[in-house]
């Protein structure tokens, strides 16, 4: 739930720290995802992905980010049995549409998909790599503000550039100013970083993330909507260094600490969920019977540049003892997790 933080410790300022109960702005009315739609991820690599050595180049193209967004938006309509003018609020995660499309203003975009979204309320949320779960507490948020219906999307198209040009727009989710110079690779340099912290916190060796790179390709072979559904990496590739598998970062200290493989892939896709509340799985035509509660939902932000311990993501476990605790849980009661895994440390911190 966006409104509630819970700072479990904070190194930057001293305040009162509020008890991780879910607080006043505890979620009164229950929120469940009834629905959605995804579309497959694709880039580099992935064989319907149209690029240079792509039999249909130049005569085919990639889907654009409009049309990602459309076809979930009104996919996730249509997997509920709704209309469009049934949905109460809308909103759109996306990073950097500016930069790779030339692109914003999505809430409108996501609008123009049907004229039964006219005069919907539909805003676009940013915020870096997390803007697809700061849509789904602003969704939250909304059911607790009294609307019944709402559909949350997200939708990113990052291959219109190469991997240095992307990976400059992408340094915008750091502090430009500060850390831009680390490499020319930015975000790999700084989890390169996290890397050699946890390696020398815990005595162990990079190659000890291999069986999480090769988890997650395993993963990716059992499902058909992932970018490298194709690609097989087996625990000994991901931990050597190869022509294949390069260390590549310019710094000459954070290189040895990351290789290609413990790297996410630059993807197109886009995926929406249909949130409700009680009254609102009445009016779906289907999937009220199906409906999922979501139980608890935590937002945490610490100050972008600053960092008080490479080996620990403080601000993640700030927002996970507020879900826990609001929820009634804790880790042990978890059978399934899904991380952000944007590099193989991700996972392990």
């Amino acid at each position: 739930h966006r409104g509630v933080r819970g700072y479990l410790s904070n190194p930057y300022r001293s305040r009162r720290r509020r008890d991780c109960d879910g607080g006043i702005l505890k979620p009164n009315r229950r929120v469940t995802v009834a629905g959605g739609a995804i579309t497959p991820f694709i880039g580099k690599f992935h064989p319907d992905f149209i690029w240079k050595k792509h039999p249909d180049f130049g005569t085919k193209e990639n889907p654009s980010l409009e049309q990602l967004l459309h076809r979930v938006v009104l996919g996730a309509c249509e997997d509920v049995g709704i209309d469009a003018a049934i949905v109460d609020r809308g909103y759109v995660g996306n990073f950097v549409g500016e930069l790779f499309c030339q692109q914003g203003h999505l809430g409108a975009l996501a609008v123009a998909a049907d004229t039964g979204f006219l005069y919907t309320p539909f805003t676009r949320i940013e915020g870096a790599c997390a803007s697809g779960g700061l849509a789904i507490a602003a969704g939250v948020d909304a059911i607790q503000a009294g609307a019944e219906v709402v559909l949350v999307s997200g939708v990113e198209v990052q291959s219109t550039q190469n991997a240095k040009v992307g990976a400059d727009f992408l340094a915008r989710a750091a502090h430009y100013q500060k850390e831009r110079s680390i490499d020319p690779f930015t975000f790999p340099a700084m989890f390169a970083r996290r890397t050699e912290a946890y390696c020398h916190k815990h005595d162990v060796v990079p190659e000890a993330l291999a069986p999480i790179v090769a988890k997650a390709y395993c993963n990716a072979n059992r499902n058909p909507n992932a970018h490298m559904h194709s690609v097989t990496v087996t625990q000994q590739q991901a931990a050597e260094a190869s022509d294949a598998n390069p260390c590549f970062l310019d710094n000459e200290s954070l290189n040895p600490w990351l290789k290609l493989s413990d790297c996410s892939q630059v993807s197109d896709g886009a995926c929406a969920v249909i949130l409700c509340s009680d009254e609102g799985l009445a009016r779906l035509g289907q999937g009220a019977d199906r409906a999922v509660e979501i139980q608890a939902c935590s937002v945490a932000c610490g100050p972008l540049g600053e960092v008080a311990d490479f080996a620990r993501m403080d601000v993640t476990e700030a927002a996970a003892g507020v879900a826990y605790s609001s929820a009634g849980w804790n880790a042990n009661d978890i059978e399934v997790a899904e991380v952000h895994d944007c590099f193989s440390i991700s996972e392990a911190l």
